[in-house]
């Protein structure tokens, strides 16, 4: 469940990124089949560099203050074999 979770969150921004940036280009005057403007360039500059930066850094607070420690781990660890155990169909 976890990694379907991570998956579908991945897509997700993926579609945002590209729905949010690819009209954003055109208001700054981004047109492919042209030369690209100095507003464009500097506007994927903005989008590449520029704000992805806090949103690393609050992932990196995140990461860091994660609330589960060894002794927690252990006891998630032994629940999740257990109920593993429980659901295992023997073999035929």
């Amino acid at each position: 469940m976890h990694f379907a979770a991570w998956s579908m969150a991945q897509k997700l921004v993926n579609a945002l990124a590209v729905g949010i940036a690819l009209p954003m280009l055109s208001l700054v005057g981004f047109d492919p089949a042209a030369p690209v403007t100095e507003a464009a360039r500097a506007f994927i500059r903005l989008c590449y560099l520029v704000v992805p930066a806090p949103l690393f850094l609050i992932g990196a607070f995140l990461f860091w203050h994660f609330p589960i420690d060894r002794r927690r781990h252990a006891i998630i660890r032994k629940r999740a074999d257990a109920n593993a155990g429980r659901r295992a169909l023997p073999i035929a």
